[in-house]
Formats: structure tokens, sequence, C-alpha cells
């Protein structure tokens, strides 16, 4: 019997050809719709990564056009309106925007010149043990919490990393701790020398011996931690100065965390000429921090910009606190470095820019003369 007699054959061939062509064309649609959505989602992306650009620039410009008075409340309306809903920013949404002063944090780099035994070696210790102790430390295998680090592991983390600072090959040995020279990692089969200068990043910290072993939350550490340029007084060997906290850019709760972590009980810094006196104003102040940011940084109503730190000593008198005689040699009232955190969405896609900068201005703190940019990550 030829094909053509056999009924229903064709309309038999005309289904399979329809489904074959619809299977065909149902994959070259969804390929096709997958194409554009990956074209959309990089263009997203790209445009996100641009309007962060842009919005970090828009900083730049305010830093070196406006001086500290203008930019701190321009900043701060920008935050306020920021806490109830994302910003339009040209195509996109500012979702983030956070500028902070670096000055309050530990400098890790001023380790460097640390005379072993001295009241100021003491002091600087027992701040590094302070900040290490707020930090939460967690198992590495399952994210459980685990105790604060000891007071040996503190001694042994400090001692490690003066000697990675420091410029000789002479080992640190006080506080009941010994540090780590270039032999101790030659030994150790380190694929890498010690520094024996300042940190260019706070990440190298993790090179320091056991530092990559403690456990300790690395955001956190960023928070309390940094490796910034030293004045040239530093860099001699000057005189001890502790960092000050700018108090037009901190939060209530940076303050409270700023006095609580700064006090020191021992009697060899509260006896010593030099760090004595300031020390132990910081310790009553500490006593009483949740008070002292309450006065400077009000919950209600509009926050006081302080010119100078003797605003903010009148204001603290006022408020019936009276041992507040040193607040200049650990509070100011503008940084020398910023970090500026920025975040934009576009359509679901995101670009984070953080960066560190250097910013120079006069006695007066007005606009920046000089602006220098440390750090720039963006993902």
């Amino acid at each position: 019997m030829r094909l053509g007699t056999r009924p229903g054959i064709a309309l038999l061939l005309a289904l399979v050809v329809v489904v074959v062509l619809t299977s065909f064309l149902s994959e070259l649609f969804l390929d096709t719709g997958l194409e554009v959505r990956a074209i959309e989602n990089f263009r997203d992306s790209a445009l996100a990564q641009s309007l962060a650009r842009s919005a970090f620039k828009a900083v730049e410009v305010a830093l070196k056009r406006q001086a500290e008075r203008e930019f701190v409340f321009g900043f701060r309306q920008i935050a306020s309106l920021m806490s109830f809903t994302s910003v339009a920013f040209e195509s996109g949404l500012l979702t983030q925007l956070q500028v902070s002063s670096m000055d309050g944090l530990f400098n890790v780099n001023t380790l460097g010149k640390i005379q072993p035994g001295r009241g100021e070696d003491t002091l600087r210790f027992a701040l590094f043990r302070n900040a290490l102790a707020a930090i939460q430390t967690r198992s590495e295998a399952d994210g459980s919490a685990l105790p604060a680090p000891t007071d040996v592991q503190t001694s042994g983390l400090y001692s490690a990393l003066v000697d990675w600072i420091d410029e000789d090959d002479n080992e640190y040995v006080n506080l009941g701790g010994r540090g780590a020279e270039r032999r101790d990692y030659e030994s150790a089969g380190a694929e890498y020398a010690i520094k024996n200068a300042p940190l260019d990043r706070l990440e190298e910290m993790r090179l320091v011996r056991g530092f990559a072993t403690i456990g300790l939350s690395w955001p956190e550490i960023e928070n309390r931690f940094s490796a910034l340029p030293l004045s040239a007084a530093a860099r001699g060997g000057g005189s001890y100065l502790p960092e000050k906290l700018d108090l037009n850019l901190a939060s209530h709760e940076q303050l409270v965390a700023f006095l609580t972590e700064r006090r020191v009980d021992d009697s060899k810094v509260l006896d010593d000429a030099t760090v004595g006196p300031v020390q132990k104003t910081i310790n009553t102040l500490a006593g009483q921090a949740d008070a002292v940011a309450a006065a400077l940084i009000p919950s209600s109503g509009d926050r006081p910009y302080f010119e100078k730190v003797a605003d903010a000593q009148n204001r603290l008198r006022q408020a019936g606190f009276s041992d507040v005689g040193a607040l200049d040699a650990f509070f100011a009232t503008c940084s020398q470095f910023l970090r500026v955190r920025v975040t934009v969405a576009v359509n679901g896609a995101q670009s984070t820019l953080e960066a560190q900068l250097q910013v120079t201005r006069d006695a007066a703190c007005g606009a920046a003369s000089k602006l220098e940019i440390l750090r720039y990550t963006q993902t």
C-alpha cells in the first residue's frame, strides 16, 4: 500500500512536525529570554557600580568645597532621611551612605616605637587587650561562640605585632609575652618574611603570628583597629598621644564604646607622669559613659555641633561633670581619617564601594586642602 493511501498519516506527520517546532521555538525563546535577562542584569550591575562611584565622587567634592561643619550637617540630614527610606539617586537608589571617623580606632602602627616596660607600653597593651576582649570570637568549624582570648594569648598577639612593625630584629619581651622576629617565621616555614615596618593595610595583621588562628571576627577588628599613617612626631618616637574620637561624627554607641574600652586601672599607668593624668580623666568618664554620651549626643532635639573641644567641656560641666579638663587629649571635633561606604541599587542589582581617606584641613577645619585615598574597594 502506498503512503498516500494510509488514512490519517499526513495528520500524524503534521502533528509531529508541530511538536518538534514548538519544542525548538520554546527552547529558543527561553534561551533568548535568559540572554536578555543576563544582559539586563549586567547593565544594571554596571550602572549600579557607576552610580556608586558617582555618589563617592559627590562626597569627595563636598569635602573639598565645604568646611567640616557644613559637611557634617549635610551628612546628618542625608543619614536621617536614609534611616527611614532609600534615597533616589539618578536612575537608582542610594541605600547606604556612611561617613565615619577612623581617628578614634586603635592604630596598630603606633606600636613600632614602643619602649618595652615603660608606662606607655603598659597603657598600649591594656588598650589592645580591652579592644580584643570586646570582640566576639567564634569557632571556624561551626561558628559557635568561643571564650575571649586569655591574657597569655593577648600578650603573645601584642608582642608579635610589636615585632612585626618595629624596625629591629630584637624580640619583644614584656607583659608575659614573647614576640616573633625573622627567625621565628623562617623556622615555622612561613612563605613570607616579617615586615619590620608599619602596616600599609590592616589586613596584614593576619600574617602576624597568632592572628590567623585566634578566631576573631574580622569586621569587628576593623571596627576597633586601624593601620593609619603616622605623623612625623610619631614616626620619630614622639611622646604618646592617644587616638582621638571625633565628637561630631561619632554615634552614641561609638562614644560609649570608646570610653569603655579605654578604661585602664593599672597602677603603673596611673602613676606615670606622662600618661597618668589623662588616663585618670578617661577612667572617670568611662564610669559614666552612657551619661557622657547622652550629654554630648542627645537622643532627642537638635544634635549640637562642637566647633572646639572646649564647647564639649562646657556642655559636660553644665550636665554636672567636673573632671573634664583633659578632654582635648582624647576627643576632637575634626577628623583626619575617614571611612566612606556607599551602596547603590538598580533594579535589584547593587554595588558597594568602600574607601579610606586622609583629609588635610586647616586649624579651623575648613574645606579640605588635600584629599588622599588610602584604600578603595568596590563590589
